[in-house]
């Protein structure tokens, strides 16, 4: 029987080892567990500039371990920022949209104000990377007042409003907000940063011809995206090289740089980085007029950019793709992608139009939010509360139990120290006057002190409020100064447009002077002639002895002459305003000019598109003057078996386009382009439009005018 109480109690004692080390080994796990997600953190956004896929793959893992311990708050919110972005650069724009919003929930929830400042950040380049650029930058700069002391928060947020004005055309403010980005990330030292920074310079210095500012920046951008092994980076910085060169005209430099770089940048596989690879490159093999590559590449740019919500972009890879086949004059492919284009702009513009629905739609889902947000801070707030009384309640029990103690031996005492009383109060009253004292020293040190902290805090406040008036004073000066430059730009450019105008206005001017030169040479050396010869057979007739035979004759002749001088009149007439121009229009005037083209072996096609619309008289005279001065030119020099005329009419205004495939002409070598080619120019300069030539030996002409109606 004792033997059986042993085995028990060693049997209880090895139980109780045992449980305790299960308890310690779960401790480690979850330690381990914790460690691991933290590390996993780091290695997703290590990834996500080298290699995405992989990177949301870390991330999701994270994204679920992270949600089941309280200890990994920060790093379950972090996940749904990361997730987020994922999501943004895949073109799950939804999926992006909700990461972010529960993100933000959560870090709003918790009191993480960094997170919820970078979540909030990300939220901004959302609306960017869908198109919705205006918005950003209203949204970014809302944002950027309410970032105090978020340094890389607020560098982030001035950098996706640098993009917006970038997107916008608008380089000289995104060169002004990613330079003042640019500073805080140098104070940062975020190297991932400034090299996206100096991309975006250089890219907007490609726009404003400024080529050796853009070449230094682009160059800096690789370097740093090349030391951190951040494959997106370069591919940005590498397509902005190309496009530096393009835009200097060097080609072949161009095509160099993107055929190197069509390697990584498929492998990659990013949608919005194949998407301007394609098109850049499409437009490279346009210009070296290998049109069925550069068809390939708009194909294939036109594919990559379905697979986005971005429809500024599809329609622009549409009409690109339009134009690549008009060049091959594939009509038919031309037409059908140039009606997806236009059915894309459509949706933009009803975009557009819903744009202040959909903001009060987002506006009335954030306030919502927000209530949901306080009303669960408020139950915090009451859980808090209810537990703070119950411990005030427990620490007001231990006090009063505290004092029922106290009671007992102050009584205890009184009974033992009654023989030392009258000691014990004259020892009191010492005492108390020592205290009394030693309290009045402590107030009057407090005074002093307190004297002193008011004296430092003045002169803080008057040093922060001078250094306050300083500021502002150097930021009115830059606006002014900013205004000041602007307005002198604007005058100058007025002054230049004016110039231009006269120049333009003089040579219409001399081109009429010279059309009624004609005229009046033409009246006076064809019909003068003409009707001086019938007066003379008339009053031959008149003053004649001649039989009747013969004065019907005379008179016969002189009918001939005035009837041929008639002919002539109308044709006169009918070059200076054809009637089928006032009553049926430029399309019907022009084709009723070239039937009377008598060119043997020269075949002439017409094609009119939306000019059934009223178009204005003046308009439609001095279109159909050039249209009849470049189809002279053809007759007249260019050899030519084929011509094409095309007109266009659609909201922007009118496009008229005037192909043959003749010899050509080399424009160096025409002094002042040549008059007949000045002639046109000046007449679609008067109208406000602009007129190119594309043209080489031996390679036919394409006469391209738009004139804005």
């Amino acid at each position: 029987m004792i033997f059986l109480k042993k085995l028990i109690c060693c049997l209880l004692v090895l139980l109780h080892f045992f449980v305790a080390a299960q308890s310690q080994e779960t401790e480690l796990q979850k330690k381990d567990a914790i460690d691991k997600i933290k590390t996993n953190l780091l290695k997703a956004k290590q990834l996500y500039t080298t290699n995405r896929i992989q990177g949301e793959l870390v991330a999701t893992e994270v994204y679920k371990s992270a949600s089941k311990y309280s200890e990994t708050v920060k790093e379950f919110i972090d996940a749904h920022n990361l997730l987020g972005l994922f999501n943004q650069y895949n073109d799950k724009i939804t999926e992006a949209k909700k990461f972010y919003n529960d993100g933000l929930e959560l870090a709003i929830k918790h009191n993480e104000k960094s997170l919820a400042e970078k979540i909030k950040t990300n939220i901004g380049n959302l609306l960017m990377h869908t198109g919705r650029y205006e918005e950003c930058i209203q949204y970014s700069l809302t944002l950027i007042e309410t970032l105090n002391d978020n340094l890389q928060a607020k560098a982030n947020t001035l950098a996706n409003i640098a993009i917006c004005y970038a997107y916008l055309k608008n380089d000289n403010s995104a060169i002004f907000f990613q330079q003042n980005a640019n500073k805080l990330f140098e104070q940062l030292k975020d190297k991932r940063g400034i090299s996206t920074g100096y991309n975006l310079l250089g890219s907007s210095y490609v726009h404003l011809k400024q080529y050796d500012s853009a070449n230094k920046y682009l160059y800096q951008s690789l370097q740093y995206k090349t030391e951190m092994k951040d494959t997106s980076g370069i591919i940005n910085a590498t397509l902005n090289i190309a496009s530096n060169y393009y835009a200097q005209n060097k080609i072949e430099e161009a095509k160099s740089v993107y055929k190197n770089l069509e390697k990584i940048i498929v492998a990659y596989n990013s949608n919005i980085h194949l998407t301007s690879f394609y098109n850049n490159i499409a437009n490279v093999y346009d210009k070296l007029k290998m049109f069925d590559s550069a068809i390939i590449y708009n194909k294939l740019s036109f594919k990559q950019v379905q697979k986005t919500q971005h429809l500024y972009l599809q329609a622009n890879a549409a009409l690109n793709l339009s134009k690549a086949y008009h060049k091959i004059n594939n009509i038919d492919s031309a037409l059908y992608y140039r009606i997806i284009g236009d059915k894309l702009t459509d949706s933009l513009n009803a975009i557009e139009k819903n744009k202040t629905l959909l903001e009060l739609s987002t506006k009335y889902e954030t306030e919502a939010k927000q209530l949901k947000i306080n009303l669960l801070l408020k139950e915090d707030s009451i859980k808090k509360l209810q537990l703070n009384n119950q411990t005030v309640q427990l620490k007001n029990q231990q006090l009063s139990l505290a004092q029922q103690n106290f009671e007992i031996a102050e009584a205890q005492l009184k009974i033992a120290d009654d023989s030392l009383l009258l000691i014990k109060k004259n020892k009191d009253i010492t005492t108390q006057k020592l205290q009394t004292l030693k309290k009045e020293q402590e107030i009057n040190n407090l005074s002093n002190e307190k004297k002193l902290n008011e004296l430092a805090l003045s002169k803080k406040n008057n040093l922060l409020i001078a250094i306050s008036l300083l500021l502002l004073l150097l930021m009115l000066a830059g606006y002014l100064f900013y205004k000041q430059k602007k307005q002198q730009q604007e005058n100058k450019m007025q002054q230049q447009l004016h110039i231009q105008q006269e120049k333009s206005m003089m040579a219409v001017l001399e081109a009429e002077e010279k059309e009624r030169k004609r005229i009046a040479a033409e009246l006076h050396d064809g019909i003068g002639q003409s009707m001086t010869a019938a007066w003379m057979n008339m009053q031959s007739a008149l003053n004649s002895k001649e039989n009747d035979e013969q004065k019907n004759i005379i008179f016969k002749n002189a009918l001939t002459l005035i009837d041929e001088s008639c002919k002539e009149i109308r044709v006169v007439s009918h070059n200076m305003m054809p009637n089928v121009l006032l009553q049926k229009g430029l399309v019907n005037a022009v084709k009723d000019f070239l039937t009377q083209i008598n060119k043997q072996g020269l075949n002439i096609n017409i094609e009119a598109e939306g000019l059934h619309k009223s178009i204005p008289p003046h308009v439609e005279s001095v279109l159909y003057r050039v249209i009849q001065e470049a189809v002279n030119n053809v007759v007249k020099h260019a050899n030519a078996t084929e011509l094409f005329i095309t007109l266009y009419n659609d909201a922007d205004g009118i496009d008229v386009m005037i192909e043959d495939n003749g010899v050509g002409f080399d424009k160096t070598k025409i002094k002042n382009n040549g008059i007949g080619l000045q002639n046109i120019k000046s007449r679609i300069e008067f109208l406000k439009g602009n007129v190119e030539w594309d043209t080489a030996l031996y390679n036919g002409t394409v006469l391209s005018i738009h004139v804005p109606l």
